[in-house]
C-alpha cells in the first residue's frame, strides 16, 4: 500500500492525537524536498550495509527515499519517498 503525505499523517494521528501534525517530530527526516509517499515495509538491515544501501539509493533513484518510523517489535517501517516513481525500484531491490 502506498499513502500520500496526508493520508500518512492521518493514520499517524489516530495512532496518537497530534502526531501527524506538520510540528511533530515525525517530520524530522524531512529535509529541503520532503517526501510525499510512503509505504510500510518489514524492517530493513540498514546497519548492515549503511554505505551500499545509501550509495545505491544516489545513484538509481530520481529521488530521495528516507525512514520515517521503525517498530522492531512489530516489524513495521515507514520509508517515504520524495519521487512516487521510485517506489517500485526501490521495493525490488530491497525487499
Amino acid at each position: 500500500m502506498i499513502l500520500s503525505r496526508t493520508e500518512f499523517a492521518q493514520m499517524f494521528n489516530g495512532i496518537k492525537s497530534g502526531l501527524g501534525d506538520p510540528d511533530s517530530p515525525l517530520w524530522l527526516s524531512d529535509d529541503a524536498v520532503p517526501s510525499e509517499w510512503f509505504v510500510c515495509v518489514k524492517p530493513l538491515s540498514v546497519h548492515q550495509f549503511k554505505s551500499d544501501y545509501y550509495g545505491w539509493c544516489r545513484n538509481a533513484l530520481s529521488g530521495q527515499v528516507r525512514c520515517y518510523s521503525s517498530d522492531t517489535d512489530n516489524q513495521r517501517e515507514w520509508w517515504g519517498f520524495t519521487q512516487h516513481e521510485d517506489i517500485v525500484l526501490w521495493k525490488l531491490r530491497w525487499m
